[in-house]
């Protein structure tokens, strides 16, 4: 587990091992099929539905280029059963409307064998129960929120751990760096997994360290998207905790973590993985330097 601000090479790295993983199981999956029922056809159908257009539209892209480059790898070795890859892909816009309508494409027109995606636990949320009535198997690369793969067996799995593994990491590597002991929350309430990780995840794990959460059951709170945090900042500041924790989308912490340094606030931001989205690195500067996000990885791997 790395817990420390990353750097974009890291991120697309992270990316790209776990989209390979992902096909990988797919593959494999895909050759038992084969043995099973003599896989035909010229090409073996795999749908990637990720978020091209939208809010998360940087990661998505990324991913795309990361699952490309991965059936590149398996196709040159011979794809599956001597059969190679073909990747369907469609732009699930961020959102589980487009979303569903990305997922019933690639499995209705594209008749594809299985799917790489969604991306976030919000649009899984809608997509997973879809991919059970299709009969199609879906393996979301990000979808972090507790509980959402396991209550829509038997299609729907992911390649990540989930927030709540993450969270105890993450708090006790921030209060040895920083000594925290009053932290406040705030948290999306749009945004399943951020909604979970600012109501839920970080709080419980804050309270099982002994910190004491001055917002309570309360978080201060904002939508996905949002385009100001003035008020929210400004409520932050006025509770004077020693570290504010983030149930946020890399995009809206990156623009909290702004407002906040406009307003004076020195204070340590940390969270979980989403953190990790949008570029925060290279798009906050000096201004979120000392931020705890995390991202989950291997002790095996001996390089980014």
């Amino acid at each position: 587990m790395r817990l420390k601000l990353t750097n974009r090479g890291m991120t697309m790295n992270l990316k790209r091992k776990n989209l390979a993983a992902v096909l990988a199981v797919v593959a494999l999956a895909v050759a038992g099929h084969a043995t099973a029922q003599k896989l035909g056809g010229s090409e073996v159908r795999i749908g990637v539905v990720v978020p091209v257009t939208g809010h998360a539209a940087d990661v998505g892209k990324r991913e795309a280029i990361g699952a490309q480059a991965a059936v590149d790898v398996i196709n040159a070795k011979g794809g599956v059963a001597g059969v190679p890859i073909k990747l369907y892909f469609a732009d699930e816009g961020s959102n589980p409307q487009e979303a569903i309508s990305a997922v019933r494409k690639v499995a209705g027109d594209d008749k594809v064998l299985a799917i790489v995606g969604p991306h976030y636990s919000s649009t899984a949320e809608a997509t997973f129960p879809l991919g059970n009535r299709l009969k199609v198997v879906q393996v979301a690369v990000a979808s972090s929120k507790p509980g959402v793969a396991k209550a829509n067996r038997p299609y729907a799995f992911r390649n990540t751990l989930t927030e709540d593994k993450i969270a105890d990491a993450v708090v006790k590597a921030a209060m040895k760096r920083y000594g925290f002991k009053r932290v406040a929350m705030i948290s999306d309430t749009k945004d399943a997994v951020a909604r979970a990780i600012g109501t839920g995840v970080i709080p419980a794990a804050l309270t099982a360290n002994s910190v004491d959460v001055v917002t309570g059951k309360d978080p201060v709170t904002f939508q996905t998207g949002d385009l100001g945090f003035t008020t929210q900042v400004t409520r932050l500041k006025s509770l004077n905790p020693d570290a504010v924790g983030l149930g946020a989308l890399g995009p809206d912490a990156l623009n909290i973590i702004l407002e906040a340094r406009k307003q004076g606030m020195k204070q340590p931001f940390f969270g979980t993985a989403p953190l990790m989205e949008g570029n925060l690195p290279e798009r906050g500067g000096k201004a979120v330097e000392g931020c705890s996000p995390a991202a989950s990885g291997t002790s095996r791997w001996t390089t980014p």
